[in-house]
């Protein structure tokens, strides 16, 4: 997966606050100009397209230096520095400055999310694991169904469906309608033979993102383990429309033969 899908597919906390956070020392002259910078940073990256597009990133990338030049002990301008080397897949540099944020505040749990990010996006899969556990250990992170989230990609790649499960429960728990998390969780329930629970997650997944042939298809192979044939012969219908020329297609097409 090229770093741009595996962005999309996890969730990256960009940080973001104003000057009363961020600020710290409100009356010293350094850390004002600081804050005024990093402002003009987040608002670059607030643009349309998001810290994804690499204009903004380009625009917010001076304003941010000059901000950790103004205040290098700054934990959240170094994390959002980190954020914009893992977009720009330079991931040396972004590990250095998500260490560096979580060397000035260890209590930082954006940081081991995005730390974990960083590991990710280089496949270092246990490392990635261990971060994203860190994040939740935090129990003031304001957003503690990213890193949950993540954490279930990771221990799916690592062969732990169980770990997995539980952290898409996690994360669903909070953020219900995230349609991946529901996809995923059934993938982990089918691994793990818990098919009538695996149904229950695709079908949740497919309200919220009818026309995803992928989603279409692992219904119809629940369906089809379970032995309720013509449910899944609809699915898999289903998938041949969605995905006629694709490898999906012509599977639920050989399906649909064994159904007949």
């Amino acid at each position: 997966m090229t770093v741009r899908g595996l962005l999309r597919a996890l969730f990256l906390a960009v940080p973001a606050c104003g000057l009363a956070a961020c600020a710290g020392g409100a009356g010293q002259r350094s850390q004002d100009a600081a804050s005024a910078h990093f402002r003009m940073a987040t608002a670059a990256l607030q643009q349309a397209g998001g810290i994804q597009n690499e204009v903004n990133r380009r625009a917010a990338y001076p304003e941010l230096s000059e901000a950790i030049k103004l205040d290098p002990k700054n934990a959240r301008y170094r994390l959002t520095l980190g954020t914009l080397y893992l977009y720009n897949q330079d991931y040396p540099a972004a590990e250095r400055e998500t260490l560096r944020a979580l060397d000035l505040d260890p209590s930082l749990a954006d940081a081991r999310n995005n730390l974990g990010m960083v590991y990710f996006a280089q496949g270092r899969l246990s490392e990635a694991a261990t971060q994203f556990r860190k994040a939740l250990e935090n129990l003031s992170y304001p957003t503690p169904e990213y890193a949950a989230y993540n954490l279930g990609k990771v221990s799916y790649q690592l062969g732990d469906y169980a770990a997995a499960a539980e952290a898409y429960e996690r994360s669903l728990a909070i953020l219900p309608n995230n349609p991946d998390g529901r996809f995923e969780l059934g993938m982990c329930y089918a691994r793990l033979g818990r098919l009538v629970e695996a149904e229950r997650a695709f079908t949740t997944a497919l309200q919220l993102r009818p026309d995803s042939a992928r989603t279409r298809y692992e219904l119809g192979m629940a369906l089809f383990k379970l032995g309720r044939r013509g449910e899944a012969a609809a699915q898999f219908r289903r998938v041949v429309e969605l995905d006629s020329a694709g490898e999906l297609g012509e599977q639920s097409r050989t399906y649909l033969k064994l159904l007949k």
